[in-house]
């Protein structure tokens, strides 16, 4: 499933999980970049928008804005930690060359990365509430 929100932040795509697993490191790498691709592709549309839109129109620092976001979503999204794609990506690469990750290094991998990701999350959130 491919998705684009309301707000014109990100690309996410949300493979069925057994399907997912189904796949190939091939097909899997392709899904784990579907998300970033399609985040800086968006970026990319917006970006340009507001260049054209910008002869003789002032205030499009949204777009600009957006398109930024847009690229920084999908530069997070390719870090190599979970349960960013960029860890599926990894993943991928590793089965592919021979050398897959054991389900206990991922199993530590996911606790670490989601514990990250959250606790990026929780600062960032109090850091705009609370200043």
């Amino acid at each position: 499933k491919f998705r684009i929100g309301m707000l014109p932040i990100g690309a996410s795509i949300y493979p069925d999980p057994e399907k997912f697993a189904a796949l190939t490191p091939r097909e899997r790498m392709a899904v784990a970049l579907g998300g970033p691709v399609g985040s800086a592709v968006y970026g990319m549309a917006l970006l340009l928008g507001s260049m054209q839109l910008a002869e003789g129109h002032k205030g499009l620092m949204g777009m600009e804005t957006l398109a930024l976001a847009n690229f920084t979503i999908a530069l997070f999204n390719m870090l190599p930690i979970p349960p960013m794609d960029g860890f599926q990506l990894l993943d991928a690469i590793c089965e592919q060359i021979g050398r897959p990750l054991s389900e206990k290094a991922k199993s530590f991998s996911y606790r670490l990365g989601n514990g990250l990701v959250y606790g990026l999350g929780f600062f960032l959130l109090a850091s705009i509430l609370f200043v």
